[in-house]
């Protein structure tokens, strides 16, 4: 997890969303959905979904960073991010249509931006 506020007015926003657990991560795209929960080979990826349930639970220990779609301050992704201490946005509208596999983004939870 990368610490301080590094980014630049000039970096490209590419999504936003609520602040779930506050930090920043910097790492590829890895779309989960419930049919596809593959544990990717990079070891430094951000998981990207719609939203988390406990089937998410090794990919979310293994994740540096977490963006869903749907949820709030109280959902699955945010609670278990928090006690992993692994930065999250929730109510990322569109993120799994925005955000390509493999793709290299900043996560900066603690504002609740992602950077391209």
């Amino acid at each position: 997890m990368l610490e301080g506020d590094f980014l630049q007015n000039s970096d490209k926003i590419l999504v936003k969303g609520q602040t779930a657990s506050r930090g920043i991560a910097e790492g590829t795209v890895h779309i989960a959905t419930d049919e596809n929960l593959e544990i990717p080979t990079e070891k430094d990826f951000i998981l990207v979904c719609k939203q988390t349930n406990p089937a998410y639970s090794i990919l979310l220990m293994k994740s540096k960073g977490v963006i869903a779609e749907v949820g709030g301050i109280v959902s699955h992704a945010a609670i278990i991010s928090r006690e992993l201490e692994i930065p999250c946005i929730v109510s990322a509208e569109n993120a799994t249509s925005i955000l390509k596999q493999g793709q290299k983004i900043t996560l900066d939870a603690s504002n609740g931006i992602v950077y391209e």
